[in-house]
């Protein structure tokens, strides 16, 4: 078998198992393959590369859709917005409430039993000042503060009707009993107005620890030609931003004014409860009261 010979001319002997013709075929074809191959591979990194960009793009858009809640760690997560609904009250001892109404929380949080004989009621209802010992065992107390009413006008022999005195005004106040105790004082009456004439007097606050509940203001007086107006009621203060340790104080209840036609038509007291009533025309106003429920 001969061989492929080389020369200056290139190959020579065209009639070995691979002709001059065919192996220059061959080569050619293999050229037109590789660069086929080279174009195809092109095509295919290239449809890879934008199935990949596609793929990202996606992931990228889903993601983003979760938000941030999506990107961090179990053990490391911050909430910071939403809300919550649907799911089954949580636990105190989870950190929860185990109530979906704001008194039942109330009585989870505290350990307040349900129920009357649960519930140790204290009252006091004479002027004075004294220390009130909350009962072992309860969580909060719930106070109910009357001042004092104020007093009647005064009027002189022949003078028209005297100004009743407005009722003291009434707060609620709720605070926890762990204190131990409370002072306190009831307010006063205010005096009934005399014959001088003179104005009725003004009722006493009465306080109960951080509480107060203002007296009422007293009646006017009456002359001859001029009856006399009723008591002015204290103001209103609502600072109910929280329920523990704060405040609701409502006012009393106006004085009735007193008529012309005579002396004995004197004006009404105010009346929000027969503790702190204001006193009518010549009467003094009724003493505050304070009234203790513990939970």
């Amino acid at each position: 078998m001969t061989g492929i010979r080389a020369s200056s001319t290139g190959l020579n002997d065209k009639d070995d198992d691979y002709s001059y013709q065919q192996l220059v075929g061959d080569v050619e074809r293999l050229a037109q393959r590789a660069a086929k191959l080279a174009t195809d591979q092109a095509a295919a990194v290239a449809a890879l590369s934008a199935d990949i960009a596609a793929v990202s793009a996606s992931i990228s858009t889903s993601i983003g859709a979760l938000g941030t809640m999506s990107t961090q760690n179990a053990n490391a997560v911050a909430i910071t917005g939403g809300s919550v609904a649907g799911i089954t009250d949580l636990a105190v001892a989870d950190g929860g409430t185990g109530a979906s109404t704001a008194v039942d929380a109330l009585l989870n949080l505290f350990g307040i039993p349900v129920g009357s004989s649960s519930v140790t009621t204290t009252t006091y209802a004479s002027a004075g000042s004294g220390t009130h010992t909350f009962t072992g065992g309860k969580k909060l107390a719930f106070v109910v503060l009357f001042g004092g009413g104020g007093g009647g006008g005064g009027g002189s022999v022949g003078s028209q009707g005297p100004g009743g005195g407005a009722s003291g005004g009434c707060s609620y106040y709720i605070c926890r009993t762990t204190a131990g105790s409370a002072a306190y004082t009831i307010g006063a009456g205010g005096a009934s107005g005399t014959g001088a004439p003179t104005n009725g007097g003004n009722g006493v606050n009465t306080t109960f620890g951080a509480a107060t509940a203002g007296g009422g203001g007293g009646g006017d007086r009456a002359t001859s030609t001029q009856y006399g107006m009723g008591g002015y009621a204290n103001g209103v203060v609502i600072p109910m931003l929280n329920p523990l340790g704060t405040l609701i104080s409502l006012p009393g209840a106006q004085g009735h004014a007193g008529t012309y036609s005579s002396a004995t038509n004197s004006g009404r007291g105010g009346y929000l409860s027969s503790y702190g009533a204001g006193g009518d025309g010549w009467a003094a106003g009724s003493a505050g009261a304070i009234i203790v429920y513990e939970i």
